[in-house]
């Protein structure tokens, strides 16, 4: 008789947050394992809110990044804490950091429950849209590393790079077209209103309140005119100093014979012009200008390396380790790159076997197979296990730094067929111009 054995393995209990291995016996909470009292605590606090969607939508939401004691060191230096914090003294720092892994509504619940895991953040402000969360703690409580690696230690690792939190000039030019909207909105809603009237009754309106109506929308339409219109003409003028005729051209002939037609007529008393036509033309342009400009805001690729490579390194002196900032790496400086972690100037390779992906330089993605004594240029990703390289470039001087400093010229450079774009697009628009002019000839009143 033959019998089969059974061999029975243990089961793996994992976190039922972050997924880790369970040691020892762990906790157990509401029937569920936890690897520490961290993910306990926050399964606890989502469960008291009713936000178990939490754990529908991902496996182990909480999932946190591995990293060691000394990662998040540089941190505590000074010129990470000034190139970080929107405002530090001493009782209270700010700051905003971008968090990719940001994606639902109980991400956003979580991040602004921070004061609950360390009550020296005194508040957290999450703007989904941007994936940024703002914080403010206070600087004798905690500080910005440990802020860094409560983040981390959540599955919500911030993105901190050497243009972190570089101020933008964009939402200025945002706002200031945001007013002249406003501005061309009230305009035409309000001369649309006044004008009511005078369509239903066809015109027969008492003299009084007729006058009344229209001086009233002709003070409307001057602030259309000469402020929520104003760059088109300034636009205009300014590509004419230089003997070019642009696009806003005929959107500026257009706002100015509208409104001086209309003055004409209702000076004369004929009828009460086109102030609301006008008025909604310059509004529904803005309109179109603010897509352009927030659609050229999210797909916008004008950035520099600074934008992608870490704010610090791990160098390696003697047997120790300790994180230094990018900038300050010089020729002949051992650091150590993880896996992952971009090489972020040109190297030797001194220790250990690499697996570069250089997709991040030139867009291929098979890694590149090196071994001791080979260079590795900036940019490139380490997808192996850590190995030791020695720097044989600065930052500023790498084939990446180069490379991208090239690139403006190349898009800017001209070539016969931009040469015929530029040609046929302003001879487009003065022909354009042209046969509105011969239409309105045709078209005149005799």
């Amino acid at each position: 008789m033959s019998f089969q054995q059974e061999i029975t393995t243990p089961t793996r209990i994992t976190c039922f947050h972050c997924g880790d291995p369970v040691r020892d016996e762990g906790l157990t909470f509401d029937g569920k394992p936890f690897c520490c009292a961290g993910c306990k605590a926050v399964y606890q606090i989502l469960s008291e809110q009713n936000l178990h969607r939490y754990y529908d939508i991902y496996q182990a939401p909480g999932r946190s990044s591995t990293f060691s004691s000394t990662r998040f060191a540089y941190l505590d230096d000074p010129y990470a804490v000034q190139h970080l914090c929107q405002f530090s003294d001493d009782t209270t720092s700010t700051l905003t950091l971008h968090i990719p892994q940001m994606h639902c509504a109980s991400c956003v619940w979580l991040l602004e429950q921070l004061y609950t895991f360390d009550p020296g953040i005194t508040s957290s402000r999450v703007d989904f849209l941007k994936k940024h969360i703002h914080i403010r703690f206070a600087n004798r409580q905690t500080t910005l590393r440990r802020v860094i690696e409560l983040l981390a230690s959540l599955g919500y690792e911030p993105l901190i790079t050497l243009e972190s939190n570089k101020p933008a000039s964009a939402p200025n030019r945002i706002r200031t077209l945001y007013y002249r909207i406003g501005v061309a909105g009230f305009s035409f809603g309000n001369i649309m209103l006044l004008s009511l009237p005078e369509y239903f009754s066809g015109g027969n309106l008492e003299p009084d309140l007729q006058s009344g109506i229209r001086i009233f929308s002709v003070l409307l339409a001057v602030p259309v005119v000469f402020y929520a219109g104003a760059e088109y003409f300034r636009s205009a003028f300014s590509a004419l100093r230089k003997k070019i005729v642009n696009l806003d051209l005929p959107l500026a002939l257009g706002i100015g014979i509208l409104f001086l037609r209309s003055l004409f007529e209702i000076a004369a008393g004929s009828s009460p012009g086109y102030l609301d036509s006008m008025s909604g033309l310059v509004f529904f342009l803005l309109i179109g200008r603010a897509f352009q400009e927030k659609t050229y805001e999210n797909l916008n690729f004008e950035r520099t390396y600074k934008s992608y490579f870490p704010l610090a390194v791990t160098l390696l002196d003697g047997a120790a380790e300790r994180t230094i900032p990018v900038s300050q790496l010089v020729t002949g400086n051992r650091i150590l790159i993880r896996h992952g972690e971009l090489a972020p100037a040109d190297s030797v390779l001194r220790k250990g076997s690499a697996s570069i992906d250089y997709s991040f330089v030139t867009g291929e993605s098979r890694p590149v197979d090196l071994g001791p004594g080979s260079l590795v240029y900036a940019g490139g990703r380490q997808m192996g296990s850590a190995i030791e390289l020695e720097v044989v470039k600065p930052v500023s001087e790498s084939y990446l730094s180069r490379l991208w400093n090239d690139a403006p010229a190349a898009i800017h450079h001209k070539t016969p067929y931009t040469d015929i774009a530029n040609t046929a697009g302003k001879y487009f628009t003065a022909g354009i111009l042209a046969l509105a002019a011969v239409a309105g000839f045709i078209w005149a009143p005799v």
